[in-house]
């Protein structure tokens, strides 16, 4: 019993001192990585608080955290405990983060610029959607249009690539293997969860039980269009290759290689 009650009292002094950290999960990059996917996987595995909804307003961007508001870091840093938030912003310079922990998605970025341009002709204009005209392209002109104006996208895919402090997961690697991938964020977040809870947190996240569609059942009207990986071969073409290497001195392709989603130039 005496034992027992060693036990107990060495919990709680680490439950005291876990608590007195500030214990804060950044889930950050561009859109249409699968960023909301991992946000409530991890939200769901800690049991984090979700503090989105309770954040002052002139820090949120359509109920995502920005991170580049002096603001947002004093805040951030006045918070106890474990708690979740999402962000789209550029990451904050490694010397200004604290003691929050930043988790990021990446992903081929030729899947994001086809999730990107279904997401933006449904999406209000009012809420960032790039508006009917934009809807009324063809798809491969949509593809092109995006590709040579995305520069908001392309920029925080690199940013949150190179940053060096925030584990890093791939979507493929997510989709395919998500126990493996899941247990990695579990060791770099320090979190005690066994395999079995995992499992159960993954089936409950899935495409199918989110969308009630199993993946690769499109539905071009939904946030949830498609979840599969390597959509793009079924939309570029010769012009969307040529754009996609070309435009913007690169960028896009030079990701794609750095990603190590293509081992040449030339692919």
């Amino acid at each position: 019993m005496a034992l027992i009650h060693k036990v107990s009292k060495q919990c709680l002094k680490l439950k005291r001192k876990l608590c007195k950290e500030n214990k804060v999960i950044v889930v950050g990059t561009a859109h249409k990585v699968g960023s909301t996917w991992l946000f409530n996987l991890v939200k769901n595995l800690g049991h984090f608080e979700e503090i989105n909804q309770q954040l002052p307003a002139q820090l949120l961007d359509n109920k995502t955290l920005l991170l580049d508001r002096p603001e947002s870091l004093e805040y951030l840093s006045s918070l106890k405990g474990y708690k979740i938030f999402k962000s789209h912003s550029y990451p904050l310079p490694s010397g200004s983060i604290g003691k929050i922990k930043y988790l990021t998605i990446y992903r081929d970025p030729r899947d994001v610029i086809i999730s990107s341009i279904f997401y933006l002709s449904n999406l209000d204009i009012k809420r960032g959607g790039w508006g009917e005209e934009f809807g009324r392209l063809s798809e491969k002109k949509r593809i092109i249009t995006f590709i040579e104006k995305g520069d908001f996208c392309v920029s925080r895919l690199e940013k949150w690539y190179h940053v060096p402090y925030a584990g890093k997961i791939s979507y493929e690697k997510l989709k395919e293997n998500p126990l493996v991938a899941l247990k990695t964020i579990v060791a770099f977040l320090k979190l005690r969860i066994n395999d079995r809870t995992i499992k159960e947190v993954i089936s409950h996240n899935s495409f199918k039980s989110r969308s009630g569609r199993k993946a690769g059942d499109e539905n071009k009207n939904n946030i949830l269009r498609k979840g599969i990986v390597g959509d793009w071969k079924n939309y570029f073409n010769k012009d969307c290759t040529y754009a996609f290497k070309h435009a913007k001195e690169g960028r896009w392709n030079k990701l794609l290689i750095e990603m190590g989603y293509e081992q040449s130039p030339d692919w």
